[in-house]
């Protein structure tokens, strides 16, 4: 129901609420995979009305994150680089490169820092934002004035959260800048001492790749 609320501000040309509700289809659903492909499609084509075009174009590779199926899909990779054409993206909204080791069938933690407040992450390829406790929003002083309420599924069932953006996600010598977070609005949402999951609002610009003694990650 969501996206056809989308749809309605879309062709109202209320573009913010366009992207809160096709943003909001996609923090409820666990299985990126399941999510219409014209979701994805719709909201890049938003953010290319906007001038948007580097984040149009990580919505497309977000899409192609959702499902090993879809890696180097001709039609995607035409509209990537199509959308990469209209706009130099900054030279920091992708950059760098590392390695992590790492256990098969483990979960991933890892340290990162958002607004240069470091703190303990979940790499989690399943997660569509970049999710925050509380808590260390508050430290890393990341932006609420324009954040809007979304509903997110967790592993614990659905939560309210808000929507906003982080300035820089920083892991090692790997950054991205202006990324899409949500704020969980109660305590410890991920896990005692963790602070937040990396999900595919950062991961999706770059190549992540998952060894199984290794996982590297590199800007694409």
């Amino acid at each position: 129901m969501k996206a056809l609320g989308g749809r309605a501000y879309e062709g109202a040309e209320r573009v913010d609420e366009a992207l809160a509700d096709y943003m909001q289809v996609l923090a409820l659903e666990p299985d990126r995979a399941t999510v219409s492909s014209n979701l994805f499609i719709r909201t890049a084509a938003i953010y290319a009305r906007a001038g948007r075009y580097c984040d149009a174009a990580s919505m497309i590779r977000m899409w192609e994150s959702a499902s090993p199926d879809r890696a180097g899909n001709a039609q995607a990779q035409s509209m990537i680089a199509r959308y990469a054409s209209k706009q130099a993206c900054v030279s920091d909204y992708a950059t760098g490169q590392a390695s992590f080791p790492r256990s098969a069938g483990t979960t991933i933690r890892v340290r990162a820092r958002v607004n240069g407040a470091e703190g303990v992450f979940i790499v989690d390829t399943g997660a569509s934002y970049v999710a925050l406790t509380s808590a260390f929003a508050q430290r890393a002083r990341v932006a609420s004035e324009r954040a809007r309420p979304i509903h997110v599924q967790t592993a614990n069932g659905i939560r309210v959260a808000k929507l906003t953006q982080a300035n820089s996600v920083t892991l090692k010598s790997v950054s991205a800048a202006n990324v899409p977070v949500t704020v969980d609005s109660g305590g410890a949402a991920f896990g005692a001492g963790v602070d937040g999951l990396l999900g595919q609002s950062f991961l999706s610009r770059f190549d992540v790749r998952f060894a199984p003694a290794q996982w590297p990650i590199a800007r694409r």
